[in-house]
């Protein structure tokens, strides 16, 4: 579903702002044995300025397997306009970069996080196994190559990205490493985020770090520092 939610001002200080959504398109993203609709377990828009063309390119993932590339402008959704299946198992989780509108970063229930650049997505510019299924990637508010996975069973991950861009712009193939591991969780992570905060008093690029997670069965969060 494509949903837009468009609001509507209040007549005085003492109304509430009324917010109302609005459903623009629907299509079925993703299908097994023939045309049977199967889960769709994430979706995002292309870049994160949604103002421009970026808002109307989508990507979804399903347990089909594949990544699928939607230009939902023209109502176009009975067909994608690409199509990625280099992935063992579903494809759980969809992040674009908060600062470089093309790349996105992709995991799937194979273990596998893989970074892809949506203007030429045939192959991945990198892939890196986490020892779980991905179910969640938040790129770093701050800096730009780095990444926190949720990894189900494996735990969770920081993820650091060698330079995603060359001298000219362009995305090219770059190693991942993994920085730090935290696996205190005795049941699957299924979230993961950054908690960053920069002092406006301080050295301009300091900031201060860490990283909040939660698992499944036993009822857990933890606050977890993310330095190596």
């Amino acid at each position: 579903h494509d949903v837009a939610f468009p609001s509507s001002s209040a007549a005085s200080n003492e109304e509430t702002t009324k917010v109302q959504f609005q459903e623009k398109h629907r299509w079925n993203a993703h299908t097994l044995f023939g045309n049977m609709p199967t889960e769709v377990w994430t979706a995002c828009f292309a870049n994160n300025n949604h103002n421009d063309n970026g808002g109307r390119v989508v990507l979804s993932g399903g347990d089909d397997g594949k990544c699928k590339i939607w230009d939902v402008r023209a109502d176009n959704t009975f067909r994608p306009i690409h199509t990625i299946a280099n992935f063992d198992a579903g494809v759980t989780v969809l992040s674009a970069h908060p600062r470089k509108d093309h790349l996105v970063a992709v995991g799937s229930y194979d273990e596998s996080v893989s970074i892809y650049d949506v203007r030429s997505p045939c192959n991945p510019l990198s892939t890196l196994p986490m020892g779980g299924g991905i179910w969640r990637i938040q790129w770093h508010p701050l800096d730009d190559d780095r990444i926190l996975v949720a990894a189900m069973h494996g735990g969770c991950r920081v993820v650091q990205l060698e330079n995603t861009d060359n001298d000219d712009g362009n995305s090219v193939t770059r190693a991942m490493n993994i920085e730090k591991e935290f696996t205190e969780h005795t049941s699957m992570a299924y979230g993961a985020d950054w908690l960053v905060c920069q002092d406006d008093d301080e050295v301009e690029g300091k900031y201060y770090e860490a990283a909040a997670s939660c698992s499944f069965y036993d009822r857990a969060a933890y606050l977890w520092n993310t330095s190596v």
